[in-house]
């Protein structure tokens, strides 16, 4: 498990190391999770906040960086109280089609780790956790507004956690901030 840990914080690391000389922005974002595949058997519609840090790379609309997420998903269980928490870090490229000071559109890829965590108010014995590599992809509409972009993004993220996946389409809202100014 702790080989895996430092084998996502290095793909982390290595895709956000880029745009260190570049333009640096912070993105934080909000929305729901609907659960896909297996996962959707047991967890019902919840919620995910992202953290993160992008830089421009070059002037085609390329943006590399890192982002930290954290979930929560309720069981459709009869038992109140049970729960999984998604937490992890993904490294992310994004693609910004178009003119960058208008509307549009972009694409993102993200490569990570998740951990999913169950917990139960009820039944304690039954808590536990494990993590795994976690992937996926996206589309997204973006409008710049004075220094701050908003955005709305849906995507597809799984975890190959154990012997099982973990899949969930998050919708998210955010806004990034410029740390720096363009050179």
């Amino acid at each position: 498990m702790f080989r895996r840990q430092l084998t996502a914080i290095a793909i982390v690391g290595a895709l956000s190391a880029a745009p260190l000389q570049a333009q640096l922005a912070v993105t934080v974002s909000g929305g729901a999770t609907m659960p896909l595949g297996d996962y959707d058997k047991y967890a019902s519609t919840g919620w995910i906040g992202t953290l993160g840090l992008l830089g421009s790379v070059g002037d085609k609309g390329i943006r590399v960086g890192a982002e930290l997420f954290y979930g929560n998903n309720p069981h459709s269980s009869e038992v109140d109280g049970d729960k999984s928490v998604l937490t992890g870090m993904l490294g992310t490229l994004q693609w910004r089609i178009g003119d960058k000071s208008k509307a549009g559109v972009f694409l993102v890829g993200n490569l990570g780790y998740m951990k999913h965590k169950i917990t139960s108010e009820l039944f304690p014995s039954i808590e536990g956790s494990d993590d795994g590599l976690a992937y996926g992809a996206g589309a997204g509409l973006v409008l710049p507004k004075g220094r701050a972009t908003w955005y709305l993004i849906a995507r597809y993220l799984t975890a190959d956690i154990e012997n099982a996946t973990t899949s969930l389409a998050p919708l998210t809202l955010g806004v990034s901030f410029p740390l720096t100014t363009k050179n």
